[in-house]
C-alpha cells in the first residue's frame, strides 16, 4: 500500500472513488488501519515519534474546538477532510514498527510517482495537451501559452514542490538500491529532474532546487577545489545569466519586501529589481495573516478560515482578489493558532536535528548521510517550500511530503538504513514488523 500511495497522492482528486475520499485518501484509511490496529508489539519510543504524535492530537483537538466555538465557514469541510486524512496519514507512519523497509516502499513508490507524473509532463511538453485538472482550463497549450507545465498537480508551482522535494528523495534511493534496474531507474530520473523543473517555469522551484543540488555537492563531494568551481560557477551564473539572474531575484523579493517594512524608499527599490506582481501580494497574504492571528489572540481563525476572513473584504492589505494564503507557515499559524504552531514548529526542528547528526557523524555510511541530508535541506527550506501551492494544507503532496520527512527520520533511528529498497513492501508487512501477508 505504501508503494502506491506517492502516485496516488500526485493524481489526487483525479482519481475519484467516494465523493470527498478519492484514492489517495482512501489508500491513507487502510494504510492507517493496518498500521495503527495492529497486534503486534509497538513501535520503539522516541522523541520524534512522541513529538509527531502529540502534534496530531493536539490538531485535531484544536481544529475539533475551533470548529465548535467559531463554527464551520464554506471553506472548511473540504480543508477539514484533508486535515483528518492528513493527521491519519503521519499516525500511520509513527506507528509503523519497521520504519527501514517501509521507507524502502515509500522509495520504490516516489520512483514509480516521478515516472507517472513525469510521463503526463512529457505529453504536455510536447504535445501541449494539458491534464483534465490544470489550472487554467481555457489554455490549450500550456507551454506555448507561458504558463507552465503542471503534470497531474494542477498548477506549475506544485509540480515544482513535488520536484524539489523528489530531488534528495531520489538520490537516497539511488544511493540505497541494490537491483541495477532500480539503480539506473533513479539516475536517469535524477538527470531528467532539471529539464521538468525549467518546464514548470516557477521561480521558485528552480532557486531552491539550485540550492538543494549545490548543498548536496558541498556534502558529498567533500573537495575544496570542487566546491570552489561550483561556488564560482553559482556566483557567475547569477552575474552573467539574466534568466538565472532574475530567478533568484524574484525568488527573494517576498522576503526583502517583508523585512523592508514600511519603508517607503526601501519597498520602492526591491518592487523594481522585478516586474512580477506576485511577490507583492504574497507579502500582504502574510501580513494579512499575522494580523488575522493577532485579532484571535493567537487561537486561531479555524479550518477554511483564513480564505472565509479574506473573502469577507476586511483585510488590511489588498491582494488583487486572491484568498488563499500562499504560505504554509503563517495558514497553520493564523488558522490554528499557537499551540499547533509550536508543536509543528517543534517536528521540524526534531527532523533537522536528525538528520544534521546523521550527517556530522556518519562519514563512511553514505546512505545515513544522504538520509540526513534530505532533512537538512528539505525542513531548512520548508518556509520557502510552504509559499509554493496556494494553500498548503489541501493538496495530497503536501501531506506526503511531510509523512515523507516524518519516515526518513524515524528510519535514521534504525540501526542500518542501507537497507535493500528493491523489494516490495506492502501496507501489511509494514505494520506487522515485515511478515509477508500479501
Amino acid at each position: 500500500m505504501l508503494m502506491l500511495i506517492p502516485i496516488l497522492a500526485c493524481f489526487g482528486p483525479t482519481i475519484p472513488l467516494f465523493g470527498p475520499l478519492f484514492a489517495f485518501r482512501v489508500a491513507v484509511i487502510v494504510l492507517f488501519l493496518a498500521t495503527v490496529f495492529q497486534r503486534r508489539n509497538a513501535p520503539e519510543r522516541s522523541a520524534l515519534r512522541t513529538v509527531a504524535l502529540l502534534l496530531v492530537f493536539v490538531w485535531l483537538l484544536v481544529a475539533l474546538l475551533l470548529l465548535l466555538f467559531r463554527g464551520a465557514s464554506d471553506f472548511a469541510w473540504a480543508e477539514g477532510v484533508s486535515v483528518f486524512t492528513g493527521a491519519l496519514f503521519l499516525l500511520a507512519i509513527a506507528a509503523i514498527r519497521v520504519p527501514l523497509q517501509a521507507q524502502a516502499a515509500l522509495l520504490v513508490g516516489w520512483l514509480i510517482a516521478y515516472i507517472g507524473t513525469s510521463m503526463v509532463a512529457v505529453r504536455e511538453i510536447f504535445f501541449g495537451i494539458p491534464f483534465q485538472n490544470y489550472y487554467r482550463l481555457q489554455s490549450t497549450n500550456p507551454i506555448l501559452d507561458g504558463f507552465g507545465s503542471a503534470s497531474s498537480l494542477g498548477n506549475p508551482n506544485n509540480y515544482a514542490l513535488f520536484l524539489v522535494i523528489s530531488y534528495p528523495i531520489l538520490c537516497l534511493g539511488a544511493v540505497g538500491a541494490k537491483s541495477r534496474m532500480l539503480r539506473v531507474g533513479y539516475v536517469m530520473a535524477l538527470c531528467s529532474l532539471p529539464v521538468f523543473m525549467l518546464a514548470t517555469g516557477s521561480r521558485i522551484g528552480f532557486v531552491t532546487l539550485v540550492f538543494v543540488a549545490l548543498l548536496s555537492a558541498i556534502v558529498f563531494l567533500n573537495t575544496r577545489r570542487v566546491v570552489l568551481a561550483l561556488g564560482l560557477g553559482f556566483i557567475s551564473a547569477l552575474a552573467f545569466s539574466e534568466v538565472v539572474r532574475s530567478e533568484f531575484l524574484s525568488a527573494i523579493q517576498p522576503l526583502a519586501l517583508f523585512f523592508a517594512g514600511d519603508s517607503f524608499w526601501f519597498r520602492n527599490v526591491i518592487s523594481n529589481i522585478s516586474d512580477d506582481n506576485s511577490a507583492m501580494i504574497r507579502v500582504h497574504l502574510l501580513q494579512n495573516g499575522l494580523d488575522f492571528s493577532l485579532e484571535t489572540y493567537l487561537t486561531g481563525l479555524g479550518l477554511g478560515g483564513f480564505e472565509a476572513r479574506m473573502l469577507s473584504g476586511d483585510a488590511a492589505y489588498p491582494t488583487q482578489g486572491i484568498i488563499n494564503p500562499h504560505n504554509g507557515v503563517i495558514e497553520i499559524l493564523s488558522q490554528f493558532g499557537v499551540a499547533v504552531f509550536i508543536l509543528f514548529l517543534c517536528l521540524l526542528l526534531a527532523l533537522w536535528a536528525n538528520g544534521w547528526k546523521a550527517v556530522a557523524q556518519n562519514a563512511n555510511d553514505r546512505s545515513t548521510r544522504v538520509a540526513g541530508l534530505a532533512l537538512v535541506a528539505l525542513v531548512g527550506i520548508f518556509p520557502i517550500l510552504s509559499t509554493m501551492n496556494s494553500s498548503f494544507l489541501e493538496p495530497s503532496i503536501s501531506w506526503l511530503f511531510l509523512a515523507a520527512l516524518l519516515l526518513i527520520g524515524l528510519a535514521l533511528k534504525s540501526p542500518a538504513i542501507g537497507l535493500a529498497n528493491d523489494v516490495p513492501v506492502d501496507s501489511s508487512s509494514n505494520a506487522h514488523g515485515g511478515a509477508n501477508h500479501g
